[in-house]
């Protein structure tokens, strides 16, 4: 997949990075890196995070980006998206860790 302006986007390693970056938040990591090479698929990997459940009762701080336009009937829609970290910020994190944007 490439984006308009020129910016190709792999989809499953793109899925990867988010759930390390994920798992590092969460504290979890070294179940992700136990995980290496045990999984055919990016969806198979999803499922075991998923069944693995470490992530149950654990709450995090979310910035969520958002973009109004006027779309092609008239009306105004919004995009809305995870914002992009900058300066040690990021767009999600632990709770009252100051580390998530606003």
């Amino acid at each position: 997949m490439v984006t308009k302006s020129g910016v190709k986007i792999q989809r499953d390693r793109a899925i990867l990075i988010f759930l390390q970056n994920l798992s590092k938040t969460l504290g979890f990591n070294e179940w992700f890196v136990g995980e290496n090479d045990k999984h055919k698929t990016i969806e198979d990997f999803v499922n075991a995070f998923n069944k693995a459940g470490l992530f149950q009762d654990k709450y995090l701080e979310f910035c969520v980006a958002g973009k109004e336009y006027l779309n092609k009937s008239g009306y105004i829609n919004y995009d809305m998206y995870l914002a992009k970290s900058e300066k040690g910020k990021y767009a999600y994190g632990e709770i009252e860790q100051g580390k998530v944007l606003v």
